[in-house]
């Protein structure tokens, strides 16, 4: 469980935290597997294991709330990575069995840019995907964004802890999200999936060899 974020806490009413950051984390869970999956004298399969968490953790510590924690008088522990903090589901979400209820679900679907889809993946499903990575790629080329070149992920988690402060807790908790932090939303997250995609190729290109 907490290899897949890093609970940097933050208040809002000037108030000291109490929260402490767990050593125990999805930054040292990426440095570990990476370390592992770099070793040629581990046995192919403990590697294979390392090369799925590492796909996996990039990708984590990329997402905006996997990287904050938000306290207040209500929260006073935190909210979970915002799991705690309550949101009306935007309209676009109606037709969901399941609409994002709280500000985590609604920035685990890139707050509406990611599609909702069925696992395992099929060939129709992986063309999906596959055809969202190439929109994406297509519209933030690695030029664009010379920050792709950070190659250390305690760098990439507070990237992540900022924009959660900055941009996903702009919504009141308990109303609706706007039209306008909805788009800015999608924006945001298209950024940060585009680099988590480039440093993981990057970090992959390093630790095997391009």
């Amino acid at each position: 469980g907490p290899w897949h974020y890093i609970d940097f806490y933050f208040r809002t009413d000037g108030k000291p935290v109490n929260g402490r950051l767990d050593e125990n984390n999805v930054v040292t869970a990426i440095k570990r597997f990476t370390a592992i999956l770099q070793d040629k004298s581990k046995p192919d399969g403990e590697r294979a294991e390392a090369l799925r968490f590492v796909m996996h953790f990039v990708g984590d510590v990329h997402q905006p709330l996997h990287g904050s924690s938000f306290e207040s008088n209500k929260h006073p522990t935190g909210d979970k990575g915002g799991n705690s903090y309550a949101l009306i589901p935007p309209k676009q979400f109606s037709d969901m069995q399941r609409p994002p209820n709280q500000l985590h679900s609604l920035w685990d679907l890139g707050v509406g840019l990611f599609p909702q889809i069925r696992r395992p993946l099929t060939a129709e499903t992986t063309l999906l995907v596959q055809r969202q990575a190439d929109t994406l790629i297509a519209a933030t080329p690695p030029s664009d964004v010379p920050e792709r070149l950070q190659t250390d992920p305690m760098s990439w988690a507070k990237e992540s802890f900022e924009t959660a402060k900055s941009v996903a807790y702009s919504v009141p908790e308990g109303t609706e999200p706007t039209e306008a932090y909805i788009a800015l939303g999608q924006k945001t997250c298209a950024k940060r999936a585009v680099l988590a995609g480039y440093r993981l190729a990057d970090l992959l290109n390093r630790v095997l060899g391009s």
